[in-house]
């Protein structure tokens, strides 16, 4: 999924240049994409910032969160993009369309950076789209805090197990 957004930079960066992707961890594939970043041109848009302590810090300078997975059963990094109020564009693989819905963010087909991209585009270019996923994506992401899921599903759970319904 990470070479899609290398693809889809391409594309955004012609029609908006000043615009910028930070790709987060690290693996195998680091000198694979710094590559594909410098022979395409790309090198001023897109940066490896590597394994970060507090990838909250990134959120938070951040516009929008990327999750390009192409395989994925119960994804953590949309459900935190979302409780840092960011909107989402995911692939539509494992439980991303479960946790990533039209209030909060696009789902698009996995593989495909024309579709990432145009979602990129969409989201710089529609100042109303952008506040609104923005928006949503807070809202969203209140349903994943801990303190939600635990006092609306766990304690009433709990509550039934031992019979102070």
């Amino acid at each position: 999924g990470v070479f899609e957004i290398i693809e889809a930079a391409k594309a955004v960066s012609q029609e908006y240049p000043s615009t910028h992707f930070w790709l987060v961890g690290k693996g195998r594939a680091e000198q694979k994409l710094q590559d594909e970043i410098e022979s395409n041109g790309l090198a001023d848009n897109v940066k490896l910032l590597g394994h970060l302590d507090n990838v909250y810090q990134a959120l938070r300078a951040s516009d929008v969160f990327i999750y390009p997975s192409h395989h994925d059963a119960s994804p953590l990094a949309p459900v935190e993009a979302l409780l840092a109020g960011m909107p989402v564009i995911a692939t539509n693989v494992g439980g991303i369309p479960e946790i990533i819905d039209a209030s909060s963010g696009i789902i698009i087909e996995k593989g495909s950076s024309d579709q990432l991209a145009a979602a990129i585009i969409k989201l710089i270019g529609d100042k109303k789209t952008y506040l609104k996923l923005r928006d949503g994506a807070k809202i969203r992401g209140k349903q994943f805090d801990f303190n939600h899921v635990v006092t609306k599903h766990y304690l009433p759970l709990i509550n039934r197990v031992i019979g102070n319904d």
